[in-house]
């Protein structure tokens, strides 16, 4: 008992600088109470602790980790496949939206057009046409050539929108490089409601009988 005492103070005078035997009792008496726990552990207890899980323990939980996983991650063909559909249907309806918002931006553009000093009278045919270099200035203070502009916004010609035909003449033409805005008007073989021509009405007044 001396030797593990005088191993324990010595320990203790190195590491504090004090060694009480009070201390040394409290300490002995923690040890022997730590001892004691153990001791009273069985065969069984130690051969756990040591060799850890058997492999049927082992087994068994990765067979219940498993299953777990399956219903976390099990994903039906019908699920998938209304998913699918639906991001599909999603994506397609986006696409849609974007072009008629650009349809829209390109036709209030065209009305703008027509109203503006940009706009030139084409002569017998009904529209307009806008030359090659002008300039306008955007609502954010950018300048740029109005043709520029236009082919920018996707307003190159070979379309019809707003109304309008547009047709694009390049800077060979006589005319120069411009776009022509022509009014798309279909002749329609009717007089307005209420009104016919002159022939069918003199046909009308005339009722005398022809002998022949």
């Amino acid at each position: 008992m001396s030797t593990e005492f005088e191993a324990w103070q010595e320990a203790q005078l190195e590491n504090t600088g004090e060694a009480v035997f009070e201390q040394w009792l409290e300490h002995k008496s923690m040890s022997e109470d730590w001892s004691q726990t153990f001791d009273d552990k069985g065969a069984a207890f130690w051969e756990h602790s040591l060799s850890g899980p058997d492999d049927d323990d082992i087994e068994q939980s990765y067979e219940i980790l498993q299953a777990e996983m399956t219903e976390d991650y099990e994903y039906d063909d019908d699920d998938w496949r209304a998913n699918d559909d639906s991001a599909e249907q999603e994506a397609e309806g986006e696409t849609d939206s974007c072009e008629e918002d650009t349809e829209a931006r390109i036709i209030e553009i065209i009305e703008w057009l027509s109203k503006s000093e940009l706009a030139r009278e084409l002569g017998e045919q009904e529209g307009f046409f806008v030359p090659k270099g002008p300039q306008v200035r955007l609502q954010d203070g950018t300048v740029v050539e109005v043709l520029d502009w236009l082919y920018e916004e996707g307003i190159d010609g070979d379309e019809a929108i707003g109304g309008y035909r547009v047709e694009y003449t390049s800077s060979d033409h006589p005319y120069g490089e411009r776009l022509c805005f022509l009014k798309i008007i279909i002749d329609a073989p009717f007089y307005p409601g209420g009104r016919c021509s002159e022939e069918s009405k003199a046909a009308d007044d005339f009722d005398e009988d022809i002998p022949f």
